[in-house]
């Protein structure tokens, strides 16, 4: 902890330290973020979006924060300059700098994108990474600024715009620690709360400096007092000791650096620097990092919940569909046996009989759609596609002729396969595929010719336009799938959430401190 106990950390051990440079840990984070990065929630229940934020969220914390830190555990503390505009967060950042970093105005807000202030050894090994994390999160436009001060030798400073809404929780999910700058006329204003809030959920370590503070001693003591006594109160503090704050007197700004002078923020200087101490440093990384694990934990349950949540109804409205197509080439198969189709058998006319078929198809959706309306997800699906989902596909009478074609090609084979008097000759081959195709259509009552009793025997005469029939449903079924798979693509690709709810439970342990 800092030596002036300024900044109140847990007294934690080594073990979450270890845990987090350790590669197994790596590994599984690695292939929860994964999961979580080829899955969505797609289907649309009320908190679909609340879902979908938990997921982006966890796979931004552990991707952009915890990775890194367990891959460059020597990567220097990332302090955030945090509070409302005007509090002077940018002048403190000049005056730590002892030059002009981030600018500084009577307009507000002054900074309007980060100012990133790093040493220069780090350029060559998680700077470009953080860098980009930062740009994606906030903005391309961030201002980085490369430097040799001995501060920064384990300390990167981040002069943050306005933190509010997602992209300041983003922001903050990149920190380690977070330097709150308030001053003595706005420290109690409810925005500085509020943002005190968004930084105590995201469980950093915070050091809380107070500016612009009267050099009256009465007025200063006033101020501090008050404010110790609220951060005490509200748990951000253990008591209410103004020691425990950081308090930078009113000064005029020197004009060449839009800062203070030195000695004003001397002792801040002197907090800092502890960082150097590799005990501290690990101390106080892991207690960011515990928060967000702790976090991450609780959203890893949630998350894999809504997606065996999401899988399970999915699979249900799935099922709808295959029990819907499933019955319609049964029925094909009831009318086969019947011989519904036995007027196409001598006289063929593979349209006419394509059109038939189609209608199956047709009823298949309609029956997938009427059963989906009573389903609160299928129905908002089926509305939302309009009557697309309640008709057959476009292109589904062109896949029945092709079913079609690819039949009459099977029955050639299954003839030559049946046979028992060795190789058919392709006109033989043809002649035999058209009688099946015949008989296959006329039903199971119809005579069966006696070629193919002659060539198959009785029984085999029968098992073999049997299979023909068989043939007919087994070259149907891709123009069926083909139909459904509207039905799946409106779903979603629910294995991907099956992974996910699977790779979190078998991966819990990474999350746990």
């Amino acid at each position: 902890m800092f030596r002036r106990r300024r900044v109140s950390l847990e007294q934690t051990g080594a073990s979450v330290a270890e845990a987090a440079i350790n590669s197994a840990r790596a590994a599984d984070l690695e292939a929860v973020v994964d999961a979580l990065e080829a899955a969505s929630f797609r289907l649309p229940f009320d908190d679909r979006a609340d879902r979908e934020r938990a997921r982006t969220e966890m796979a931004f914390g552990i991707r952009e924060f915890l990775l890194p830190r367990v891959t460059e555990p020597e990567a220097p503390v990332t302090g955030l300059l945090t509070g409302l505009t005007g509090t002077g967060k940018s002048t403190l950042l000049n005056s730590l700098a002892g030059r002009r970093l981030s600018p500084t105005s009577a307009l507000r807000p002054t900074t309007t994108e980060p100012v990133i202030w790093a040493h220069r050894r780090h350029a060559g090994r998680y700077w470009q990474e953080f860098v980009s994390q930062v740009e994606e999160r906030i903005g391309p436009s961030a201002e980085i600024i490369v430097d040799d001060e001995d501060l920064l030798d384990h300390l990167t400073l981040i002069d943050a715009p306005p933190l509010d809404g997602a992209s300041g929780a983003d922001l903050l999910s990149l920190a380690d620690l977070s330097i709150f700058v308030t001053s003595a006329t706005r420290y109690a204003d409810s925005q500085t709360w509020d943002l005190l809030d968004m930084v105590r959920t995201r469980g950093l370590p915070v050091l809380f400096v107070i500016n612009r503070v009267p050099r009256d001693a009465a007025s200063s003591q006033a101020v501090t007092d008050d404010l110790a006594s609220k951060l005490a109160e509200a748990g951000f503090l253990p008591r209410p000791d103004p020691a425990l704050l950081f308090v930078v007197f009113e000064h005029r700004i020197d004009v060449s650096t839009d800062g203070l002078p030195g000695g004003s923020v001397t002792s801040l200087r002197k907090e800092l620097s502890e960082l150097g101490d590799p005990a501290f440093r690990s101390k106080l990384v892991t207690t960011a990092q515990g928060a967000l694990f702790d976090d991450l934990g609780g959203k890893a349950g949630a998350v894999a919940g809504f997606a065996r949540n999401e899988a399970a109804a999915g699979r249900e409205l799935l099922a709808a569909a295959e029990r819907a197509y499933n019955a319609r080439i049964a029925a094909i198969g009831t009318d086969l046996e019947h011989g519904k189709y036995a007027d196409v058998a001598t006289d063929w006319d593979p349209e006419r009989l394509a059109r038939s078929l189609t209608r199956h198809i047709a009823v298949g959706a309609q029956e997938t759609a009427a059963a989906w309306s009573e389903d609160p997800i299928g129905r908002r699906l089926t509305q939302g596609a309009g009557q697309t989902l309640w008709r057959g596909s476009e292109g589904a009478m062109a896949r029945v002729l092709a079913a079609l074609d690819e039949w009459g090609s099977a029955l050639e084979s299954l003839a030559a396969d049946r046979s028992k008097r060795g190789r058919l000759l392709r006109p033989t081959r043809r002649r035999l595929g058209v009688l099946l195709r015949k008989s296959a259509l006329g039903g199971a009552g119809v005579q069966i010719p006696p070629q193919l009793i002659k060539r198959y025997g009785d029984q085999g005469a029968i098992a073999v336009v049997r299979a023909a029939r068989g043939a007919l449903l087994e070259a149907l079924g891709p123009a069926f799938q083909a139909d459904a798979s509207r039905f799946r693509s409106a779903v979603g690709p629910l294995e991907r959430l099956e992974v996910l709810a699977a790779v979190i439970d078998d991966k819990s342990t990474a999350f746990r401190r």
